[in-house]
């Protein structure tokens, strides 16, 4: 879980506007699965609820929306 308290920045936008982002919350899970003795399975979800949220308030650029990453790792 990844938290992000309440921001703010003066003089943005063509009128110098306040942007201003509420608090939030992402949540991401994660799986391993040892596959063999050498192979290591991790599967992970990022942003499971599809929360909408700005990365940054410069840009007004959302964050990453939901998504999925699968790594194996081959150690000999």
């Amino acid at each position: 879980m990844n938290w992000q308290s309440d921001i703010y920045m003066d003089d943005r936008g063509p009128n110098g506007e306040r942007f201003t982002q509420k608090a939030y919350a992402v949540a991401g899970l994660m799986a391993l699965y040892q596959v063999s003795a050498q192979l290591v399975a991790t599967l992970n979800f990022n942003n499971v609820f599809d929360k909408k949220y700005y990365s940054t308030g410069m840009d007004g650029y959302y964050g990453d929306p939901r998504n999925a990453m699968l790594s194996l790792r081959y150690q000999f």
